[in-house]
């Protein structure tokens, strides 16, 4: 027979974790409308890059985005879960809090282990579809031009892999490439001017740039993902707790 202030203990003790379930699944909706505010800032940042790139090679903003929805679903899915106390939510619930926190940590450890092979990809990606249309005459390839250009400029690039890219590339009125380079390579460069000296353009090129850019975006909002994660873990510990209480409550008679 359990006593009654054993049963009242315990119910303090439930209630308080409910509680912070309750505020901290609330935080964890806010933050998840936060978080898709911030992916959806950053994809029309990276608007300018797609026409260079491709949809799925600016993926790190669609990912925050998503895991932005899940949290805010997720969130209002346990606020409601723990005030009806219902059980098979419940257990629902922290199945999707665990799922949620290992994607999000696969995902982080998959950007930055797979570093060199994203660089390679992007690498590829620029050398086969935007360097061959920079120059072109058509509506799309002049858009590519503008883009890149944009790129060049903006993140002090040049090229694909690096600047020398540039010199097997028919870019130039003339065809005339050897030892020239956009003049968006070059610093300072006038933005009607069409080439520059291949010694004077950056010599980075402008897939690792990128990679550089997301990295840097990533590392902004690095801290913010440190505890969100840390409070998913606890809501998980917490909601194991309620569920047990509640599957093991024992109604007086």
């Amino acid at each position: 027979m359990v006593s009654k202030d054993k049963m009242s203990g315990d119910s303090s003790c439930v209630r308080k974790v409910k509680y912070f379930l309750v505020l901290f699944n609330f935080f964890t909706t806010i933050t998840g409308g936060v978080l898709i505010g911030l992916g959806v800032y950053y994809k029309m940042e990276a608007a300018p890059y797609l026409e260079v790139l491709n949809d799925s090679y600016i993926g790190v903003p669609i990912f925050i985005i998503a895991i932005g929805a899940m949290l805010f679903i997720v969130g209002f899915m346990g606020c409601c879960s723990v005030m009806c106390e219902m059980k098979c939510l419940l257990k629902f619930y922290i199945a999707v809090i665990i799922l949620l926190l290992i994607l999000q940590i696969a995902g982080i450890a998959i950007f930055f282990t797979l570093r060199d092979i994203v660089t390679e990809s992007l690498i590829a990606v620029i050398t086969k579809n935007t360097l061959p249309a920079y120059g072109g005459n058509n509506a799309k390839e002049r858009l590519i031009e503008d883009s890149m250009n944009f790129i060049q400029s903006s993140l002090e690039c040049c090229g694909a892999a690096n600047k020398s890219d540039w010199e097997s590339m028919h870019w130039y009125p003339n065809g005339d490439t050897v030892n020239k380079v956009p003049g968006s390579c070059c610093p300072d460069s006038p933005p009607d001017k069409k080439a520059c000296p291949l010694d004077e353009g950056y010599d980075i090129g402008c897939a690792p740039a990128l990679y550089r850019w997301v990295d840097d975006k990533i590392m902004v909002i690095a801290p913010a993902i440190g505890v969100i994660l840390l409070i998913q873990l606890l809501l998980a510990v917490s909601g194991c707790g309620v569920t047990r209480y509640v599957g093991n409550r024992v109604v007086p008679m």
